[in-house]
């Protein structure tokens, strides 16, 4: 209902019709991966440092520089959008995706259902570190029968949103070895998963497993999404904490969310590229593409028609700026994920969204540090082999891991042997080389 009413809008501004294809989160790197290994034809896709693998996908020629058409037939969304973040997301020089503009810099952090928040007195703020969150968990086992502590699903790793929190800044995709301290000018390269953070990250999350505070089967979760919209879980890693995010969860989730954060923002060239669009060397049309994407960030009713569904149906106005979710289950649309289709900037405020929360949203932005790495992209083309055996790893061996689901002492060295075996110090060592090179020409 939503599309057909969203292509209502695209074919009497554009005179073209958008035909989306919804895919899982959890199946999406997959299905993505063999549509391109394919050949098969479309136009365009979502794509980031972890999802169709922005930048190996742009090196490989899977899709198209941009630069000429973001001037052409999108100069409002050019201009938007800082010239830093542009020059984030190049490779070889070159821009292959249009950025979902929105909270750029990355704090870790967590959310939590404010119910059982409230009931057992947990002070959020109090929270530090990831330890300091033993109490809160401790009282969901011992005293909420059918919720389980924190939420867990392979797709989304617990070390994936926790690397800000633990000083590291990936180089190439989320699963691949490769990483430097973004607190080390020197650039120096290290396998964070041989990193005695890496460790003991690991050794927590087995510890909350065997206490019973993470699910037995989270190794193999493909996707939580009806798990939290049910309320099963108490808290959940947040994929980025920021301003608003506690109106947003609350929508998404279908209950009252508050968050907390448990890292200081930092802008990194990951956050920049997490969330883009790209348009395929198959695509017939990207002049037609790239006006369709002006068109979905510089134009607030067709942006939160596709956010929010339709007005009167999904959502009722309490201002021009404002919405509020009409809740009849039988004609829900609520994905969610704002922050995928274009510039979250254009969004309608939703109930306990601050006013500000847009200004304030870009003042992190702009005053967030940023990493050392800022700006460099890394040409994975002559270890791509290493990588894809690397990949295939830590496919195998993470989500065990990660959700403390198998024995640290005894699986951590499997993996790092895997990794080794799968031509690591190759990777690392081509990372470095580039690294160098590019610090030296700046």
């Amino acid at each position: 209902m939503v599309f057909e009413e969203a292509n209502k809008l695209i074919q009497e501004k554009l005179n073209a019709k958008i035909d989306f294809n919804p895919i899982s989160t959890g199946d999406y790197n997959q299905k993505m991966q063999i549509i391109i290994s394919a050949g098969d034809p479309f136009d365009f896709c979502f794509a980031s440092n972890t999802r169709a693998d922005y930048f190996q996908n742009s090196a490989r020629g899977a899709f198209i520089p941009l630069d000429d058409l973001l001037d052409q037939y999108a100069p409002n969304l050019k201009k938007s959008i800082p010239d830093t973040f542009w020059n984030g997301v190049r490779v070889n020089g070159k821009i292959y995706g249009t950025i979902n503009y929105q909270i750029s810099a990355l704090t870790n952090g967590l959310f939590f259902k404010k119910d059982l928040v409230d009931k057992y007195a947990f002070d959020i703020a109090s929270v530090k570190t990831l330890e300091d969150l033993e109490p809160f968990f401790k009282s969901i086992k011992d005293n909420e029968a059918g919720v389980t502590a924190l939420g867990y699903q392979k797709a989304s790793t617990s070390w994936g949103f926790t690397l800000g929190y633990n000083g590291f800044d990936e180089i190439s995709t989320r699963n691949v070895p490769g990483a430097i301290y973004f607190k080390d000018n020197s650039l120096k390269v290290v396998n964070q998963f041989a990193s005695p953070e890496f460790k003991k990250h690991l050794d927590l999350m087995r510890s909350w497993y065997k206490k019973g505070y993470i699910r037995k089967d989270a190794a193999s979760v493909a996707d939580w999404t009806s798990d939290l919209k049910a309320g099963k879980y108490a808290a959940a890693f947040d994929g980025n904490h920021k301003p608003g995010g506690d109106s947003e969860l609350s929508i998404k989730w279908g209950y009252d969310v508050v968050t907390a954060a448990i890292s200081d923002p930092i802008v990194l060239t990951s956050t920049i590229a997490s969330t883009m669009q790209s348009i395929s060397k198959t695509s017939k049309n990207p002049e037609r593409v790239m006006e369709f994407l002006e068109y979905l960030n510089t134009d607030k009713q067709i942006y939160n028609m596709l956010c929010y569904g339709i007005e009167g149906t999904h959502f009722k106005k309490t201002s021009d700026t404002s919405i509020e979710p009409i809740t009849d289950k039988n004609m829900n649309y609520n994905p969610g994920v704002n922050w995928m289709f274009a510039s979250a900037f254009n969004a309608y405020f939703t109930p306990g969204q601050p006013n500000t929360v847009w200004e304030d949203t870009k003042k992190i932005n702009t005053t967030a540090k940023t990493s050392p790495l800022l700006g460099f992209a890394f040409d994975s083309t002559p270890v791509a082999a290493e990588i894809a055996q690397c990949k295939s790893a830590v496919d195998e061996y993470l989500p065990g891991l990660d959700s403390g689901s198998v024995d640290v002492e005894e699986y951590l060295p499997k993996f790092l042997d895997k990794l080794n075996a799968s031509g690591v110090d190759k990777i690392i060592a081509e990372m470095q080389k580039q690294i160098d090179a590019w610090k030296a020409a700046k």
